[in-house]
């Protein structure tokens, strides 16, 4: 997690020993008690975190450290702990609630984005042309800063797709889709010629998305998996009631 804060990235090494080390465990503790469904246990696990894991990859929300991290836990806790009783019990497996949970605390951002741009009255992006849902999403997604700030930025995604046409001059389109694994430097690197050249102003401004340290969200969303336990399963379950 503190890696993931401080570089946004993982060594992919730090996976492949987790997982030797928590593939070891998960083997130990069923020969110790070879209980046939815990071998289905262990593929359910794996299963649903590779399918996940692909999916938020290749839809670029996830790094692939992130999609390691996933794997790893899913070897690591086939099951839930057998020491620790959550509040909420109702299914054997543990990932699915990680998964949620990870995945729910990530998305509270957005609620923050959205309050702090009301707040502070950044709202004059919906004055202009465009999907008015598009300006909806960018306002919980992102914030404005200035042109000179993201070229010395670490971790920001912009928005805007900002190009220069023959003719026409610097033409600006909000995005609601961006790819943790796209090149932030070229990016950068582009706004900056629009600057230099006098295109862009240094003070104008950009809305961006941070990238966001994953690690800490799963953080998150394995203690709550651990402790609270099947909250939203058992929400669904009633649901479906």
């Amino acid at each position: 997690t503190y890696t993931d804060i401080k570089e946004r990235e993982v060594t992919p090494i730090l996976w492949i020993i987790s997982g030797s080390i928590g593939g070891l465990l998960s083997l130990m503790e069923f020969l110790f008690d070879p209980d046939p469904p815990r071998i289905l246990a262990i593929l359910l696990s794996i299963i649903i975190a590779f399918t996940v894991g692909f999916t938020f990859s290749y839809l670029g929300l996830l790094g692939g450290a992130d999609f390691l991290a996933f794997l790893v836990v899913s070897i690591y806790h086939p099951w839930k702990p057998l020491l620790i009783k959550p509040l909420f019990d109702v299914m054997p497996l543990f990932i699915p609630s990680f998964i949620i949970y990870s995945s729910l605390s990530s998305s509270l951002l957005a609620i923050y984005f959205l309050s702090s741009n009301l707040l502070f009255k950044r709202t004059k992006l919906l004055k202009q042309g465009g999907n008015f849902w598009r300006k909806i999403l960018v306002l919980m997604i992102g914030k404005p800063i200035k042109m000179k700030d993201f070229m010395n930025s670490r971790f920001m995604y912009p928005l805007e797709e900002i190009k220069v046409l023959p003719g026409k001059g610097v033409l600006r389109r909000f995005r609601v889709t961006v790819d943790v694994n796209e090149p932030i430097e070229e990016k950068v690197e582009d706004i900056r010629r629009m600057v230099e050249r006098g295109l862009l102003s240094p003070d104008d401004h950009i809305w961006v998305t941070p990238g966001l340290p994953m690690m800490v969200f799963m953080l998150i969303g394995y203690f709550l998996a651990i402790y609270l336990g099947d909250l939203f399963i058992v929400l669904f379950i009633s649901a479906l009631k």
